[in-house]
C-alpha cells in the first residue's frame, strides 16, 4: 500500500517536472520571438529616423547587426 503510494507520488512529480520544463521552453521560445521582433522594429525605426537626415540607414543597421 505504501509502496504504491510512493510510486504514484514519483509519477506525479515526474509529470509535474515534464510540464514545468515544457512551459519553461515555451516561455523562452516566446520571449526569443518577441525580442527578435522588437529588434527588427527598432532597427527599422532607426533606419527611417536617419533617412530624414540623409544618412545611410543601411550602414547604421549593418553596424548594429554586427553587435547583435
Amino acid at each position: 500500500m505504501l509502496l504504491t503510494y510512493v510510486n504514484k507520488l514519483n509519477i506525479v512529480s515526474y509529470i509535474q517536472i515534464i510540464i514545468f520544463l515544457t512551459f519553461a521552453r515555451l516561455k523562452s521560445a516566446i520571449t526569443a520571438i518577441i525580442l527578435e521582433e522588437l529588434k527588427v522594429f527598432i532597427l527599422l525605426g532607426i533606419k527611417y529616423y536617419f533617412r530624414s537626415f540623409d544618412i545611410k540607414g543601411e550602414e547604421i543597421i549593418s553596424s548594429f547587426f554586427i553587435f547583435m
